[in-house]
């Protein structure tokens, strides 16, 4: 199995195997590699002393030893980035879709991080905050992006009950060669104009505070309740202020 989700078989030659790839359509790899060895079941691979084959691949793998790069991604690959499935809020952040102009594979798109300006980092994978990535795998037209902690920790550094915490980010996709522009998030912030201030922002609040509704921008601690306790002094906290 390749790292393109190509499953090439080999023919045998006396004591040579021989691997054939053909790219198919839509197949991409930034650095060609080998990701498991099988064989078909009711097969055998013995040498000729009789010894099963070793089917774990080696240290030194492929992509170690060569530079093949398949159908190499144009670097205007993300045709669109949109946040919060377009409202202007940023009170809450809980998602990004990428469009991209070509198919991509998701399975690799490994490497996604979502970095605040102060260094804060949110990854694919990562050891406190994580981007989730769905689909997980397959030719895509986009693919969504959410954020959990390891652990099922509710708050890091970068992530505050499955939103992307206050400040600057920016989605870095090394894979697409992609940055993306600043976005920002700050809780309270309703009209995306990253400050959170006495006009539309206090009379939102306002509007919702007490009620139990699932899914509210103001609902800080994702309870399902705009409520007196957490919701109420995270907006305290941050009235007045913006994000820089």
């Amino acid at each position: 199995m390749l790292d393109t989700g190509a499953k090439v078989t080999a023919t045998i030659n006396g004591s040579v195997l021989t691997f054939a790839y053909s790219v198919a359509a839509g197949q991409t790899s930034p650095d060609l590699d080998a990701l498991q060895l099988f064989v078909p079941p009711g097969s055998t691979l013995r040498d000729a002393s009789g010894n099963d084959a070793i089917l774990t691949l080696p240290a030194t793998k492929l992509a170690s030893m060569t530079s093949y790069i398949v159908n190499p991604l144009p670097p205007t690959t993300v045709s669109l980035i949109t946040i919060n499935t377009g409202q202007p809020q940023r009170s809450r952040l809980t998602q990004i879709q990428l469009q991209f102009a070509v198919p991509v594979n998701t399975a690799l798109l490994t490497d996604v991080s979502v970095v605040r300006s102060d260094g804060v980092t949110v990854r694919t994978g990562g050891s406190s905050g994580r981007v989730i990535v769905s689909p997980t795998m397959g030719l895509v037209s986009s693919a969504t992006l959410t954020f959990e902690n390891a652990f099922a920790a509710p708050v890091s550094d970068g992530v505050e009950y499955g939103s992307l915490s206050d400040g600057r980010w920016r989605v870095v996709i090394p894979y697409l060669s992609f940055v993306s522009l600043d976005f920002h998030r700050l809780f309270g912030d309703i009209n995306g104009d990253a400050t959170v201030d006495g006009g539309s922002d206090f009379s939102a609040f306002g509007s919702e505070f007490g009620l139990s509704l699932v899914g509210s921008p103001f609902d800080f601690n994702a309870d399902g309740v705009i409520d007196g306790g957490t919701d109420f002094a995270a907006f305290g906290e941050r009235f007045g202020q913006s994000v820089p």
